[in-house]
């Protein structure tokens, strides 16, 4: 378990950028997680859509798209999380 534990830890460091502190790493990494979060936005958007047309034909959707749906909110609170620790502790 505490292997387990110490694996998290390193990736979190790794995903949250702790241990860098060159700005230009930094800026370049924000952007592409801000882009992340915009495309997973726009995936989101895709997917309520979606959800709405095929209601609106009476076609029922598979169970791989709610699925689908659980792994994006995961995705976006991930995102979330990524791009708030940045902020904070790179003021």
């Amino acid at each position: 378990m505490n292997k387990l534990i110490k694996i998290s830890d390193l990736f979190w460091e790794g995903i949250s950028l702790s241990r860098v502190s060159n700005k230009n790493i930094v800026r370049s990494y924000l952007l592409f997680v801000i882009m992340a979060f915009l495309f997973e936005l726009f995936l989101l958007a895709l997917w309520i859509s979606t959800s709405i047309w095929s209601y609106s034909f009476g076609y029922r959707p598979s169970f791989e798209f709610y699925i689908a749906f659980g792994v994006l909110v995961i995705m976006l609170i991930i995102t979330v999380n990524c791009i708030w620790s940045i902020f904070l502790s790179k003021k």
